[in-house]
């Protein structure tokens, strides 16, 4: 699982992600779209640094929060389409 390179999660229902669920160091692409996602904790995401690519797309996400996203300096594409967002902090980048 270490080198685990791409992960779908995609059509799985998922609601929630324990702080230390996606620990997968050498993760490149994260798939996580279609299932019922309200919120996505930043500490959940801090340790895949080399993630490039992120679906989050048809969810039930309402906001993107401070530093969200920081620290995924290699990230490229980020999906969130289909989702309920009203907020995007100015920091979640």
């Amino acid at each position: 699982m270490k080198n685990l390179i791409i992960l779908d999660l995609s059509f799985n229902h998922l609601e929630a992600f324990a702080a230390g669920a996606l620990i997968l160091p050498n993760r490149k692409q994260l798939y996580l779209n279609d299932n019922r996602l309200d919120e996505i904790v930043p500490s959940v995401l801090s340790h895949i640094t080399k993630l490039e690519l992120i679906n989050l797309s048809h969810n039930y996400l309402t906001s993107i929060c401070e530093n969200m996203f920081s620290g995924l300096s290699r990230l490229e594409v980020v999906f969130l389409n289909s989702n309920r967002i009203h907020w995007v902090c100015e920091s979640a980048f």
